[in-house]
């Protein structure tokens, strides 16, 4: 029971910090995005100015497009790491669940034909690979 424990704890940890992770890279490129579409705008209007406020232009609206191009990367990254956690969590939580059924089993005094049929009723869902259960 404490191995369960110890990985319900794990599992809430890492969603805090997850969590924590993902508000701030929110605010961080919600913010950036902002910047970036007001530099973009301040750039597309300069360029339509005098000409020697063009490069300023060109300027403002290259940063205003390489800050949008950033926050775009920032959350595809932030979804990958997502899900990778959330693979580790399906595992973590699929060695908890195998370690439940194995402790059942051993308490069973029926004999060994009952225990090997409760894991054989068992093994396929959870010693599946990760592949094979993108699949079906």
């Amino acid at each position: 029971m404490k191995s369960q424990n110890d990985l319900d704890e794990q599992i809430k940890q890492d969603n805090q910090n997850v969590r924590r992770q993902s508000n701030t890279y929110f605010i961080l490129a919600y913010c950036a995005s902002w910047v970036g579409i007001i530099l973009l705008v301040f750039g597309v209007f300069t360029l339509f100015g005098e000409k020697e406020r063009m490069k300023w232009g060109v300027f403002s609206a290259g940063i205003g497009l390489a800050l949008e191009a950033s926050t775009i990367l920032v959350f595809r990254r932030l979804e990958a790491a997502n899900k990778r956690l959330d693979q580790y969590h399906s595992e973590r939580l699929s060695i908890g669940q195998f370690n439940i059924l194995l402790s059942a089993a051993e308490q069973v005094h029926e004999g060994d034909s009952i225990k090997a049929s409760l894991i054989e009723g068992a093994k396929g869902k959870w010693l599946a690979s990760p592949e094979a259960e993108k699949h079906e």
